[in-house]
């Protein structure tokens, strides 16, 4: 959970491609934002924040309830070039 610094949704990240290779056996992730693009910054339409979870996690997941905070407030004013990210767990 957080700031990651990646864009790891793309197709060539090769960390994610790391992470979720399933060696060890169980250790499969799920990015919760589900192929969904970021629009805090409009120079960065892909996040760089995520939420990652293990299958035991990612079953518990609210389907739908992925949320980008986008401050309510025009880009030239946000805190930060991050908005953060959140999903709801049952």
């Amino acid at each position: 959970l957080g700031d990651w610094n990646r864009r790891l949704a793309l197709p060539d990240d090769l960390f994610w491609k790391q992470l979720t290779d399933g060696l060890p056996a169980d250790a499969m992730l799920v990015d919760a934002a589900e192929g969904r693009g970021a629009t805090c910054v409009q120079r960065y339409p892909d996040f760089i924040d995520h939420i990652v979870m293990n299958p035991a996690a990612a079953a518990r997941r609210v389907n739908g309830s992925f949320e980008e905070f986008t401050y309510g407030v025009p880009e030239d004013q946000h805190p930060s070039d991050h908005c953060p990210v959140a999903v709801t767990l049952e």
